[in-house]
């Protein structure tokens, strides 16, 4: 866990330990000891349907088949964590869906790595920054919104 800050709102860099099928136990537990209500709460995690290297946000909604969002909509009884989702894209030839997801990198894939990260992080930035400064008579982001990344200037 690493405490840090953006302009005005203090973050929280929760990793956790758990296996993924249970890590939503880690999620809540950290959000219960810090006060953070789950649209506090932005859940990295990968995504088969986008190709190696799509990152967006996905505000709200579904796990669909991610047994990893299954376990943080569980544990905390919401639906309502933005997203970053990183796309692994899905398995080719005869590799099993477990094999892609749990299996480390190979060196061209690792070569997309440091863009993907600068993209994840100025996505959660930019968000952050557009969420602190709204008031909170917008109301709340529809579930089906989606955020694709566009660098900053």
């Amino acid at each position: 866990m690493v405490m840090a800050t953006l302009g005005h709102t203090r973050l929280v860099l929760l990793k956790p330990r758990r296996l993924m099928n249970v890590n939503g136990e880690s999620v809540a537990s950290a959000a219960e000891r810090f006060g953070l209500g789950p649209e506090d709460i932005y859940l990295l995690h990968d995504e088969l349907d986008k190709p190696l290297g799509k990152v967006s946000l996905k505000l709200v909604g579904s796990a669909r088949v991610h047994n990893g969002v299954c376990s943080c909509i569980e544990s905390l009884h919401s639906n309502d964590m933005v997203r970053l989702q990183v796309g692994i894209g899905w398995p080719q030839g005869r590799t099993s869906v477990e094999h892609q997801t749990l299996e480390v990198f190979s060196s061209a894939e690792r070569e997309v790595l440091p863009q993907v990260l600068e993209q994840g992080v100025e996505l959660v930035v930019q968000h952050i920054q557009k969420r602190d400064q709204s008031t909170l008579s917008e109301g709340s982001p529809r579930a089906d919104t989606w955020l694709p990344w566009t660098p900053s200037s």
